[in-house]
């Protein structure tokens, strides 16, 4: 797939055409398509017509996070399992999704791989049902609680709940 880029003030349009060479997305990066029709601005159906003059080659970015993060976790699992982990499309999509949390809570991809470190670093702090679930997806899934249970040390409504639920049982018993 090959990506070009029309630039301009108000609006940033990405065309992607297929290896067949067909138009395959628009993609309004910012303002609106509508604007840039609206300007003069033509969107060929064929990449061999695009008007070079106004639209230029786009080299698809990389995800800064991904590749760190990539390293990182293999070498942890490897430390802590002592076998390669399996890495699935699956895997790196859910890892792809860890980033982009990661990042929006961050300052940017440095801040966000520093972030993954961080929670690799401190998996042990974990509880047991966590700690033993070593796979990507999961970590997706279950973020929100990890992340809590790292920064704060314990899971906030559980063990309130069942804290409470031990004070009464003393009573009575008592």
């Amino acid at each position: 797939m090959k990506q070009y880029i029309l630039d301009k003030s108000t609006y940033r349009i990405i065309a992607t055409y297929s290896k067949s060479g067909k138009l395959k997305k628009l993609d309004a990066k910012r303002g609106f398509v509508i604007d840039a029709a609206k300007a003069g601005y033509t969107f060929s159906y064929l990449e061999e017509s695009i008007d070079l003059e106004h639209w230029k080659p786009h080299l698809l970015e990389k995800d800064a996070f991904f590749t760190a993060a990539l390293k990182a976790w293999m070498e942890f699992y490897y430390s802590k399992a002592g076998l390669s982990y399996r890495f699935t499309g699956t895997d790196g999509k859910a890892l792809k999704e860890i980033g982009k949390h990661l990042t929006s809570l961050a300052a940017d991809s440095n801040e966000a791989i520093e972030m993954w470190k961080f929670i690799l670093k401190n998996w042990h702090t974990l509880d047991p049902f966590y700690r033993h679930k070593m796979q990507l997806t999961f970590i997706n899934a279950q973020l929100n609680t990890i992340l809590n249970l790292i920064r704060n040390g314990k899971q906030t409504s559980n063990t309130t709940a069942r804290s409470d639920a031990d004070d009464i049982r003393q009573r009575f018993q008592s």
